[in-house]
């Protein structure tokens, strides 16, 4: 029988280095370069922000299943001490925001980030509600 490990391995210390220098400088390249560059860097993070949004959310939710995660602080459960999903979702958020902003000049554009953060607002909300629900005494 396998079962999983209490404590998966973290992220290795030249990923997580790694994952901090790309997004800094997409950024950069989306906020100085062409306009058509930030525009096509602030789409596809709008794009590919959600879907690791939803895996980092997920991951989270699932390693706490019957257990409320709270608001501000880690969860009860964290296998992993760094998680280059969620770290990756939000970068996402900011080069979407600084590259709409960058190729269209409107200062609006900074809500682009939300799309990108609020499927894991939603899922988090679903989750302590539904452990909320399944205790409660009848």
């Amino acid at each position: 029988m396998s079962v999983a490990p209490e404590e998966w391995p973290s992220t290795p210390a030249w990923k997580s280095a790694l994952s901090a220098v790309v997004p800094v400088a997409i950024v950069g390249l989306a906020w100085l370069g062409p306009p058509v560059v930030g525009l096509v860097l602030g789409v596809g993070a709008l794009v590919v922000g959600p879907v690791l949004s939803i895996v980092g959310a997920r991951r989270v939710l699932r390693e706490n299943a019957g257990r409320r995660v709270p608001w501000w602080r880690e969860p009860p459960v964290r296998r992993r001490d760094r998680d280059l999903v969620q770290g990756a979702a939000g970068s996402c958020a900011a080069v979407a925001a600084v590259g709409l902003v960058g190729a269209t000049g409107s200062w609006w554009f900074l809500l682009a980030a939300a799309p990108v953060v609020l499927p894991d607002v939603v899922l988090h909300a679903r989750h302590n509600r539904a452990v909320r629900r399944e205790h409660r005494v009848q």
